[in-house]
């Protein structure tokens, strides 16, 4: 049973904000549905289980936002807004391509073991065409692809990041950092305590790196090369 115990409309009231013990808001409705989707998907999680975690009336849930979808569409728009944060103060900081790859998908990471469920809810935000905040999330959604297919482009240059496809590599970064937290029972399964250990995120998360960058020969190779035509335009041009 919930701590919270269940608030009562009063008899009659039948328009306008239900009561509720204490004062909750929109805000605290959206954080108590995010912190239930840390433990279960949108599609498992009923109004009732939410309101109790809550504490309050499922009326009120409805009063704000009508169905628990669309409640739901306004936690993926935050943890999507977190995310973006985070991204963006990745991609401010200095540092090699590499050292910024690995920057990226560590905040992938960090999201996803925080929410576990964060893919669920963006795929079910997006397919919900009258979802007022479908296109919010589509717009933050549009800014990390277009850093990601700036950072790959600025690696290809460099010969540090093999030549793809900027948006299909921001969807598989993804992909892959989300599987880590939702099949980690595989991966349990697979490499023991070792998956237990805070240490290998870490290690999967540079193995992603290096499944995209090209190897460090490659690129060293490639910035001399780069470095000694600019050298010989320079000289040409000194002579004429």
């Amino acid at each position: 049973m919930s701590k919270f115990p269940k608030t009562k409309q009063r008899n009659g009231r039948r328009k306008g904000r239900p009561t509720a013990k204490g004062s909750v808001g929109r805000d605290a409705l959206i954080a108590a549905a995010r912190d239930v989707l840390k433990h279960r998907p949108p599609g498992e999680i009923t109004l009732n289980e939410l309101s109790q975690v809550a504490g309050v009336d499922p009326a009120l849930v409805r009063y704000y936002f009508g169905q628990l979808p669309a409640l739901f569409t306004e936690a993926a728009t935050e943890i999507t807004r977190d995310l973006r944060g985070r991204l963006a103060a990745a991609a401010s900081q200095k540092g090699s391509v590499r050292d910024r790859l690995h920057r990226r998908i560590r905040a992938y990471m960090e999201v996803f073991q925080a929410n576990p469920n964060y893919n669920k809810l963006m795929i079910e935000a997006v397919n919900l065409a009258d979802n007022p905040n479908r296109q919010t999330i589509l717009g933050l959604v549009s800014h990390s692809i277009e850093e990601m297919r700036d950072l790959a482009l600025e690696g290809v240059k460099t010969g540090d990041i093999k030549c793809l496809d900027g948006r299909l590599l921001q969807l598989a970064i993804v992909a892959m950092c989300e599987f880590f937290f939702s099949a980690h029972p595989v991966f349990e399964a697979i490499f023991g305590r070792e998956a237990k250990d805070p240490k290998f995120a870490d290690a999967y998360s540079r193995f992603v790196v290096s499944l995209i960058t090209c190897p460090e020969t490659d690129g060293a190779k490639r910035r001399a090369r780069t470095k000694r035509g600019s050298n010989q335009n320079h000289t040409a041009s000194g002579r004429r």
